[in-house]
């Protein structure tokens, strides 16, 4: 049985969550206070510090918030094996994603957080492909799935920062036959 969550912390979690993307279209992350997005959250310095140690934990909850709402976004069977058609899906799914939340994301990876934010997208992405990926390849499936995940983060951070040099369709179309390549051989 799912353990039940306080309406209270729901709606604590939404509102520092809302608050602080809003921050993030504003300024770099290095430059958001704790006080700052307690302030534009509408809650007590107190009510952040008891369920996050500090704005770094709390990116961690909101990477984690993300990955989880995209994941169930795209609705897939760990059981069945990915086809082509899935990942060119997945695919689409991240740059509309990236493009979306684009001043966000510029923000956490521009500044001098970006290789933590990065570290932890990768950590979790990796985890993910070995849920739904199997390789048939003698290299180890922890090294491809990383490898993999690193290659995907970089390519989206590099269309993010260069978008008038490729179109999103495009970028689409080169990492899907770069991720087919990788797992399909």
């Amino acid at each position: 049985m799912q353990e039940k969550t306080d309406l209270r912390i729901i709606k604590t979690y939404a509102a520092l969550t809302n608050a602080f993307h809003k921050l993030l279209s504003e300024k770099a992350f290095e430059e958001i206070t704790v006080n700052e997005l307690c302030n534009r959250a509408v809650i007590r310095r107190a009510t952040f510090y008891k369920h996050f140690a500090d704005k770094y934990e709390f990116l961690t909850f909101v990477l984690r918030q993300m990955k989880r709402d995209f994941a169930e976004s795209l609705n897939l069977n760990p059981q069945a094996a990915l086809t082509e058609d899935d990942i060119s899906k997945i695919i689409s799914s991240v740059l509309d994603y990236a493009e979306k939340n684009m001043s966000a994301l510029r923000s956490l990876l521009g500044g001098s957080t970006s290789a933590a934010v990065t570290e932890a997208l990768t950590e979790q992405m990796s985890s993910d492909i070995k849920t739904y990926i199997k390789f048939s390849s003698p290299v180890s499936d922890e090294l491809q799935s990383r490898l993999l995940a690193g290659a995907l983060i970089q390519g989206v951070e590099w269309w993010l920062f260069r978008r008038g040099q490729i179109s999103k369709s495009e970028m689409a179309r080169q990492l899907n036959l770069f991720v087919c390549k990788c797992i399909f051989g």
